[in-house]
């Protein structure tokens, strides 16, 4: 066996020298000499060993860290050992990433799935991230309050950090564990000499392979809030530089709630800002008026929340982006891209001027003039912060004109910004806009429903079983021109706030020539842009362009911070995944609460804008079988409740994600059939249905009542995990029917007395269900469905992380292959070998159990030619027996006696015709 893995994190602290936090009252002062007497009582680690990649245990500089827990803070002592301190290469400032210098790896989950990073060099230099998804995103420009300080010694060097428990702010109270895994990696410059704590391959972030650490502090409830994010709108300037309203998203902990003051510091500003803050728990929205920055662009700025109770700081640093516009023109109508589309009433443009100006004499001037139109003009003296304005444009010709709006001072420009009015002239393929929030196809507004990334590493088996079913799908068709993917390389432009490279606009424009005249719905313009930390104003400059080129299909973004990309495409997709886990005692938890749903949608559908449009990607895989196998797949009710809240919200999109574990459980494919089902059946009055009064007392509860004509739509959504009774008024309603249910319910006076399950949806209609299957059948057959999976026979099922696998085609999917192999599922790709003229294989070992069986069942695609070995007596031995076909995609090996084996291997020969080799499930049976 090539390749052992230790899958479960209390394996790897098994396995590994578990080390000890100690708990100290005593003060540190964070000077970089360890010289506290805590330092010298607590134990130290060493013994860091080099990269297996460097291909050499040669070591000639020694390590050694001390890690104590005060009563709010980490603190962290490292000792660098360096025989050539003349040498070292330690500046105050420059490029991080070529002196000396330690990195700090922690993740409090105790799973490799997410982790922070923190770096200090020789010369006191300091970074830090946070990183979710085992490394691949980075979604928040992480920045909490720690310091740090260096010592310089005879033949060493030591660097002394202190790290805040309420700085670790991505993690929730309810992933908090006191077991971290952890490591500490250094870089000598003095000779070219990297080293670890943790054994690693190759790489610093191989989170799976970090060592633990034990003893570390809970941090306390009442310090668990997460400043999210921070918006600055500028509306004006003064003395102090940009006069903005600054708007805060704040999560806090029902513990944290209560009474602070909010410190507001941008970097370099003559002026700070202060306020009461009073926060509830869950999310807050503050907004704070007159905050001035000093510069545009991005502003480095403090935020900190001081306790009224006891004084205790807890805050962090926010990259507030400063964007001025002395004078700002928007376009009300047409609302949507500047443009009139096939059948819209064309008679008159209507605008806004925001002034952000304050001085005496000045006047606004507002022109248009194109397509057909004689030249008009309004003037408006002395002007009100806001100006409306409108023109007659019934003469509009197909083509475009142009709107002029300027600002004057005694004959003086000011300013001058333009838009473009177009009408364009109708299509033969699909013509695609938005219009009052709604996707609009040929002038008919539709609800759009598909899955993210349809044939991904499914297989060809579950292709056909998706090919052949009807699951309500509306497929999109997307144009994809994420510039990663146009041009290599290019992100490291698109994190900058600058204008895109020409070369980028010229792949855009050659993809949308080729494009426009198809039948597709949108421009997928970038995928979790927040995650790698892209600028929205290098996105905005692209957005405008494809505009430009192509009104009549939307650009796409998926995003969890719409907010921040809100001038950067026309509908957004967000994915709050809500993460479900086991905590290893018995519970499960959701990472991200069915209640946060509504808040990321929000951001869109809360604007007022009707030119966006709102979606929402729900969770139909685990991260089981990609970063954590303490994952969990997300259950019925917590879709039911994802989705319908999304939609609650104004949500009038959904892309599920994802197609890969789509088939992995029926409660996930028949779910999303069911879901889908239920929306094309309303699709109608949730497009086209107007919102009603409706009033709910309940805050952890979504309400929400349409009508259009005669008909009525109630939709409730309980968010919580528990039950909850509630009297919800209405007003007069006729008799509603549940939806896919057998129930009727009549308000009284007015009011609606309802008591719903965990996580129960309620959609109640004016009229009866037809056609469709009630929900109690749905559930009925996903549970005859799961107990099909569960009772296979199969002795290795759900054991797939307690076997190693190896493999002619190995790689970082470990967790894929053992998650999917031994689940029941016997369509779902699970492993696959692709190297073409290369023989294929397979091999499982037992370290933790030995399995008996007398048959063998193999699923997957190109396997016909399968031979199997098991390992007996120190030595590979084939199975002499044949196998038999079942069906497609299956063979059986019959055995003529029971066999007992600690290994198994499958070996499939080069397939003829180059296709790859796939594996769905591997059944031993007894």
């Amino acid at each position: 066996m090539k390749r052992t893995i230790l899958c479960l994190a209390f394996l790897l602290a098994g396995s590994c020298a578990s080390a000890q936090v100690l708990q100290t009252a005593e003060p540190v002062t964070v000077d970089g000499k360890l010289s506290e007497p805590a330092w010298r009582n607590a134990p130290a680690q060493t013994g860091f060993v080099r990269f297996k990649a460097a291909k050499t245990d040669k070591l000639t500089a020694q390590t050694e860290f001390k890690v104590l827990a005060g009563r709010d803070s980490l603190y962290l002592g490292i000792r660098c050992g360096e025989p050539l301190m003349q040498q070292l290469k330690a500046p105050a400032s420059g490029p991080l990433w070529y002196v000396d210098g330690v990195e700090v790896f922690l993740s409090p989950t105790g799973q490799p799935d997410e982790y922070y990073q923190f770096l200090v060099t020789a010369g006191n230099m300091r970074w830090c991230q946070w990183y979710g998804e085992g490394g691949a995103i980075k979604p928040d420009p992480y920045a909490p309050l720690w310091n740090s300080a260096v010592h310089h010694g005879k033949d060493f060097w030591s660097a002394e950090i202190r790290l805040p428990l309420n700085g670790f702010y991505m993690t929730r109270g309810s992933a908090w564990k006191t077991d971290w895994l952890f490591n500490v990696a250094r870089t000598r410059r003095t000779v070219k000499e990297d080293s670890t704590w943790s054994p690693l391959n190759a790489d610093s972030h191989e989170a799976k392979r970090f060592r633990v650490l034990k003893g570390f502090p809970v941090r306390p409830a009442s310090e668990d809030i997460y400043i999210q994010s921070a918006a600055a709108k500028v509306n004006g300037t003064g003395a102090g530089g940009y006069r903005a309203e600054l708007k805060l998203q704040i999560i806090a902990d029902p513990a944290a709630a209560g009474n602070y003051r909010l410190w507001i510091v941008p970097e370099k500003a003559e002026k700070t800002a202060s306020v009461p803050v009073k926060l509830e728990k869950g999310r807050n929205e503050v907004t704070v008026p007159g905050v001035y920055f000093p510069s545009l662009g991005k502003n480095d700025t403090r935020l900190e929340l001081e306790r009224e109770a006891d004084g205790k700081i807890i805050g962090r640093d926010y990259p507030v982006q400063i964007v001025y516009e002395p004078l700002k023109l928007t376009l009300l109508k047409p609302g949507y891209a500047g443009t009139f589309f096939p059948g819209q009433d064309f008679s008159r443009v209507e605008g806004e001027l925001a002034i952000h100006v304050t001085a005496e004499g000045l006047e606004a001037v507002v022109s248009i003039e194109g397509g057909g139109l004689p030249r008009m003009t309004r003037k408006f003296p002395s002007p009100a912060r806001t100006v409306k304005f409108g023109f007659d444009t019934k003469g509009m010709d197909f083509g475009s004109c142009t709107v002029t709006a300027e600002l004057r001072k005694g004959g003086l420009n000011i300013s001058t910004v333009q838009a473009t009015v177009r009408r364009p002239a109708p299509l033969r393929t699909k013509m695609v806009w938005v219009e009052d929030s709604r996707v609009i196809v040929n002038g008919k507004a539709i609800f759009p429903r598909d899955i993210y990334a349809v044939g991904y590493r499914g297989g060809a088996a579950f292709a056909e079983r998706f090919k052949k079913d009807n699951l309500s799908l509306t497929p999109f068709g997307v144009c994809v021109l994420e510039p990663a993917r146009l041009v290599k390389g290019i992100e490291a432009e698109a994190v900058k706030d600058i204008r895109p490279s020409p070369v980028v606009f010229e792949k855009i424009r050659r993809k949308v020539e080729e494009y426009r005249n198809r039948d597709f719905l949108f421009y997928y313009l970038s995928d979790e842009p927040e995650c790698r930390g892209l600028s929205p104003v290098y996105f905005r400059h692209l957005y405008e362009f494809i505009k430009e080129l192509d009104p009549f299909h939307p650009v796409l973004i998926g995003s969890r911070a719409n907010h921040e990309y809100i001038e950067c495409a026309d509908v957004f997709s967000t994915h709050p995944y809500i993460g479900p886990m086991f905590d290893g005692k018995g519970g499960r938890f959701l990472n991200v609460p069915v209640v946060r749903i509504r808040d990321f949608v929000r951001d869109t559908s809360a604007a007022g804008r009707g030119g966006k449009v709102s979606g929402f990607t729900p969770q139909f895989f685990s991260y089981g079988n990609i970063t954590n196998h303490m994952s969990d797949y997300p259950t019925f009710e917590e879709l039911e409740a994802t989705i319908w809240s999304s939609i609650a919200n104004g949500a009038r999109l959904q892309w599920a994600y994802a197609y890969h574990d789509l088939g992995d459980r029926p409660v996930l494919y028949e779910g999303l059939r069911c879901f889908y089902e239920s929306i094309a059946a309303l699709e109608d009055i949730l497009c086209n249905g107007k919102p009603q009064k409706v009033k709910s007392s309940s805050s952890q509860m979504d309400v929400l009542l349409l009508a259009r004509g005669k008909e009525r739509l109630l939709l409730v959504v309980n968010l919580l995990d528990r039950p909850v009774s509630e009297e919800i008024e209405t007003g007069a309603l006729p008799t509603l029917y549940e939806f896919r249910g057998s129930r009727r319910f009549k308000a009284a006076d007015g009011k609606l007395k309802l008591s719903l399950k965990p996580y129960e949806v309620l959609l109640l209609r004016s009229e009866p269900t037809v056609g469709l299957r009630s929900r109690a059948e749905v559930l009925a057959d996903i549970a005859a469905k799961e107990k099909a999976r569960t009772n296979r026979e199969n002795v290795l099922f759900g054991r797939g992380y307690d076997i190693e696998v190896d493999s002619s085609e190995p790689g970082a999917r470990v967790f894929w292959e053992q998650g999917k192999l031994f689940d029941g599922t016997l369509d779902i790709l699970g492993w696959e070998h692709t190297f073409p003229g290369k023989p294929a294989w397979y091999e499982l070992n037992f370290p933790k159990f030995v399995p008996s069986f007398t048959r063998i069942r193999l699923h997957g695609n190109h396997i016909r030619n399968a031979k199997v070995r098991i390992w007996k007596a120190g030595e590979w031995r084939p199975l002499e027996e044949t196998p038999q076909s079942i069906g497609k995609y299956a063979l059986e090996w019959n055995l003529k006696e029971k066999q007992r084996t600690v290994k198994i291997r499958f070996d499939f020969g080069a397939p003829a015709d180059g296709s790859p080799v796939e594996l769905y499930e591997i059944e031993l049976i007894q």
